[in-house]
């Protein structure tokens, strides 16, 4: 999609004219679209222009998916907007939308971040019970995480 194009190119606003163009001509931008939004704004640090596009997604009865959820929530933790994050991670749930592994990583690097180190623990360990394996980023943030705080020995667990 051209949108998504402008977007990972850096002209927003471009992709915002062309986005607004298609709600004036009566076409209705899909999830898909507006998710390439969504990250758009998320990559230049525009979270707050993203999150107004989660509101009107849900607004027009455009149900948000893990993509959209995850591409905010990780925003917003490297953004240290962290009880936003986990927020919109809650929303999630209630919503019934499955994190995936993406989700989590960025969940447990906000924990992390907060050095709430058990909470990322048990975040970490419930993945697999939820059917979502970590990768070597979600390893990587847990073990850094650890070290970071002092606690090597939990690291080599």
């Amino acid at each position: 999609p051209i949108i998504d194009r402008l977007c990972k190119d850096g002209h927003l606003t471009d992709a915002q004219n062309l986005f607004d163009e298609m709600h004036e001509k009566g076409i209705s931008p899909d999830v898909v679209t507006y998710n390439c939004m969504i990250d758009g704004f998320c990559n230049y640090g525009k979270w707050s222009d993203a999150e107004r596009l989660l509101r009107e997604m849900i607004d027009r009865n455009i149900d948000p998916d893990v993509v959209t959820y995850s591409a905010l929530i990780n925003a917003l933790v490297k953004e240290e907007e962290f009880l936003r994050a986990e927020e919109l991670y809650s929303e999630m749930l209630r919503k019934g939308i499955s994190p995936d592994t993406f989700t989590y990583s960025s969940m447990i690097h906000g924990l992390c971040k907060q050095t709430r180190l058990d909470e990322a623990r048990q975040m970490f360990d419930s993945m697999d019970s939820k059917g979502c394996s970590p990768n070597v980023v979600t390893f990587t943030t847990l073990i850094d995480g650890y070290c970071k705080a002092g606690r090597v020995d939990n690291s080599l667990e």
